[in-house]
């Protein structure tokens, strides 16, 4: 005989206890409140820097927040036409272009902040702690790259040891040889 098997469904948010349903308004509220005041410009102003006025720290949390949304606007507009075109030949140069332009802004940034650091120093300073942010940032890539290229050239030996296993499990060995039979 087959077993008769119940199952019981509760649909949140359209019923239960008014209890339940404050606690998940709250819960969301206290969420959304959070995301609000973390993203808007005037909260984030007032941690401003010494000696920068208020409308100053404002304006360039907001500039910078526009940059930002337009940036990923952008970005996401070009990676879509190119999924839709498929167009991978462009997509994969422009995403060369685009890394190599992070590179410079991230060095040039290094240069900067290291230059302001040592700027407590003098010129002398100055120009030692943008020498120093810029070794950094350059060691950073070289590093960056020769993991990238250690992992690339791992996994181009393990395709080799891997098709060289398959041809030779085929009969595939010595230049082709081996495969008449």
């Amino acid at each position: 005989m087959a077993e008769t098997v119940e199952y019981v469904v509760r649909i949140v948010g359209l019923g239960g206890d008014d209890e339940d349903k404050n606690k998940k308004t709250d819960a969301l509220s206290s969420g959304l409140k959070g995301l609000q005041k973390s993203m808007h410009p005037i909260q984030n102003a007032l941690k401003h820097q010494k000696g920068e006025s208020t409308k100053a720290a404002v304006g360039k949390e907001f500039a910078k927040n526009v940059i930002n949304t337009t940036e990923l606007l952008v970005v996401n507009s070009i990676n879509r036409y190119f999924v839709m075109s498929e167009d991978y030949k462009n997509q994969n140069y422009l995403n060369n272009v685009m890394s190599n332009i992070n590179k410079a802004k991230s060095f040039g940034g290094s240069m900067i902040t290291g230059a302001i650091a040592g700027s407590a120093g003098g010129p002398i300073g100055a120009i030692a702690g943008a020498a120093l942010g810029g070794l950094a940032s350059y060691t950073k890539m070289k590093v960056e790259y020769n993991n990238t290229l250690r992992s690339y050239k791992a996994s181009l030996n393990a395709t080799r040891v891997e098709t060289s296993f398959r041809a030779e499990r085929a009969g595939l060995y010595d230049g082709g040889k081996g495969t008449e039979n």
